[in-house]
């Protein structure tokens, strides 16, 4: 910041009263006004990077804060019964990103596999199917934005004989809906897909 230029300086300042006038507006989008981070103001000195793996002790870059992340998927691994030792995970910097991964790992498990999403499912899902050169069928929701079951069914016996990849929803962006497992087990069972992943 010392070489900054009485213009650049301007341009910040410009940005921050721009920033502070739109919260003044804001209503309508999924996001919280109710936070204030200036406890962690001091970190902003370090040149903090998790790269890698978190589990993996011998990195090259020790700025880091691989413990407390450690703890944070301990804490999810936990609330959601993981396999005591056998689970595994990083943060990530977002919904996005932790979509595009879980995506990714079921690519892998399952090539030629079909994504099943509802047209609630967040936005990112879609967008990283098409990065990922993924098979999909998007599923029709019901008015509050639950997945509509019918037409996900009518949607896997198109593809029955292919694994079936699975985002159930718990909360859509806009209108929190969440999708009933229970039925798509139901239906998966009664058109016998046999090959299924749930990686959201």
């Amino acid at each position: 910041m010392k070489n900054l230029t009485p213009e650049d300086k301007n341009r910040i300042d410009e940005l921050k009263n721009h920033l502070q006038e739109r919260k003044n507006h804001l209503l309508g989008y999924p996001v919280t006004l109710n936070f204030d981070y200036s406890l962690l103001y001091k970190f902003l000195q370090y040149p903090v990077n998790n790269a890698g793996d978190p589990f993996y002790m011998d990195g090259s870059h020790h700025m880091n804060t691989h413990s407390i992340e450690r703890e944070v998927i301990h804490f999810f691994a936990n609330l959601l019964k993981a396999p005591e030792n056998n689970y595994w995970g990083y943060v990530t910097n977002g919904s996005s990103e932790g979509n595009l991964y879980a995506l990714y790992l079921a690519k892998r498990l399952y090539p030629g596999g079909v994504v099943y999403f509802s047209e609630e499912s967040h936005y990112s899902i879609e967008k990283n199917i098409d990065i990922l050169g993924l098979n999909y069928q998007k599923v029709k929701s019901q008015p509050h934005g639950e997945i509509d079951y019918k037409d996900f069914e009518e949607k896997i016996l198109l593809h029955q004989d292919q694994p079936a990849i699975i985002i159930a929803n718990i909360g859509t962006t806009f209108k929190e809906a969440k999708d009933d497992i229970k039925p798509i087990q139901d239906i998966l069972g009664k058109c016998k897909v046999k090959k299924i992943l749930y990686p959201l």
